[in-house]
């Protein structure tokens, strides 16, 4: 079984499944960009550049985009219940005959 990222760093912290499937999440990083992603939907999470922090800070970097994932908050309830449930209803549509 192939190890999860987050494994592989060996960052402990507990990331939260994605709001849009109910899929489970994983670090990632493109370039210098370090960011959660689910790994059912693809949805991504908010992206920190490294090169704002200090050499050799990459767990912290990927603890701090933890942190934005797990902690995302939206302007109102009523919006992030409905949009929740528009890109489920996307997914399973999309995901109907796989």
């Amino acid at each position: 079984m192939k190890k999860s990222n987050k494994e592989t760093y060996g960052i402990t912290e507990a990331i939260n499944k994605c709001p849009f499937c109910g899929g489970e999440a994983d670090i990632s990083y493109n370039g210098s960009f370090r960011y959660v992603i689910c790994t059912e939907c693809n949805a991504v999470g908010p992206k920190k550049d490294t090169s704002t922090y200090p050499p050799m800070s990459n767990i912290k970097c990927y603890q701090d985009v933890i942190k934005l994932w797990n902690n995302r908050t939206f302007a109102s309830k009523e919006i992030s219940e409905s949009t929740v449930k528009a890109y489920q209803e996307m997914y399973n549509i999309i995901n109907k005959g796989k």
